[in-house]
């Protein structure tokens, strides 16, 4: 643009195309502006813009700023968006008039939000399948979303996230994003175990080992486990593979 300014041409009607977010208020989205307005010539009657995937048609400067949008779902957030293009006439005034033209051919999305906070595990993967199977429909792509905080007993390890993705026989795509949260050890314990006195920081280590195993497991198994935990540090840290494969089966006899 510096080498080749674009200038408008009086009596004809002038557009501008760019690809890019616009810095302006009105609009607004998950994206980084890019482009300030007054990076933009003036003069032009229709600005067709690229790049923000969510539809916008508003005044700019001296014409029409539309973005279209994108034409296929690219997130799940995007699901919600209407699909289409713009047809455009403009006269020999220069005035515009954007018809949009909905597409029909974008794939179905069927986008599933559900909190599971305070469930097991084994009980998420039933209801996230129930709720796959109750959303089945010819083609689409179907996102449960699972959202929530585990109890202290549950991983989200422990999820079965291919007997969720194989609930749905008709659909084109089962794909489950998985948003939950563990539940971690208590700010306040970590602090009691790693500043009190002057225990070494195996010791403290142990200790802290313990209290996560010990929300899923009873106290003796806790501190097997994190004895094991414990004793797997120096072999990884020297690659001594042989010895780290022999503590892990060991731990699961």
């Amino acid at each position: 643009m510096e080498e080749n300014q674009p200038t408008p041409k009086a009596g004809v009607a002038n557009i501008f195309v760019f690809h890019g977010a616009l810095d302006i208020p009105s609009l607004k989205g998950p994206f980084e502006a890019e482009i300030l307005p007054e990076e933009l010539p003036g003069g032009f009657c229709y600005y067709a813009a690229g790049h923000v995937h969510e539809r916008y048609l508003g005044r700019f400067k001296d014409g029409i700023l539309v973005y279209s949008g994108c034409t296929e779902t690219v997130s799940y957030g995007e699901a919600k968006y209407t699909k289409g293009f713009y047809h455009v006439k403009v006269d020999e005034k220069g005035q515009v008039e954007p018809e949009l033209i909905e597409l029909c051919s974008p794939r179905r999305f069927v986008i599933i939000e559900q909190d599971f906070s305070g469930m097991s595990s084994a009980k998420i993967t039933e209801l996230a399948t129930q709720l796959v199977k109750d959303a089945e429909a010819e083609g689409a792509v179907i996102i449960p979303v699972l959202k929530g905080t585990l109890p202290p007993e549950a991983s989200r390890t422990e999820i079965d996230i291919s007997k969720i993705r194989n609930a749905a026989s008709k659909a084109l795509l089962v794909h489950p994003i998985v948003l939950l949260k563990e539940t971690a050890v208590a700010d306040e314990i970590v602090r009691s175990i790693f500043e009190s006195g002057f225990k070494d920081l195996k010791t403290k280590g142990f200790e802290y080992f313990v209290e996560i195993f010990s929300a899923r497991y009873g106290k003796e198994e806790a501190e097997r486990i994190a004895k094991a935990a414990l004793g797997l540090i120096e072999p990884l840290s020297r690659k001594q593979d042989d010895k780290v494969k022999q503590t892990i089966e060991e731990l699961t006899k």
